[in-house]
């Protein structure tokens, strides 16, 4: 991607990122795991975490792994795109999946 951006000539100045494997990783304490479903009514979530969820699954609906796993677990309700445990998919996704 990097290369190819480079090669594209999208940015004036050279593309300075490296990217290299993973060496360590240290998973986040208990109390950060799922803020955003537990708290999907806090300022921070509503104004920040939900437009970009919004717009990640309506641009990549079909590249998203099926909402059906999702509808097992709880999912707060996300400007009407959720309804209780169970998820409505968006009519792209929907026919994207058949």
């Amino acid at each position: 991607m990097i290369a190819e951006l480079a090669r594209e000539g999208v940015f004036d100045d050279p593309i300075v990122t490296e990217v290299t494997p993973l060496a360590e990783f240290h998973p986040a304490e208990g109390y950060h795991q799922g803020y955003y479903r537990a708290n999907p009514n806090q300022a921070y979530c509503r104004a920040t975490i939900t437009p970009k969820v919004t717009k990640l699954r309506q641009k990549y609906a079909a590249r998203l792994k099926s909402r059906r796993r999702a509808a097992d677990r709880a999912v707060p309700a996300i400007h009407g795109i959720t309804t209780s445990r169970r998820v409505r998919r968006s009519p792209a996704a929907e026919s994207a999946s058949r």
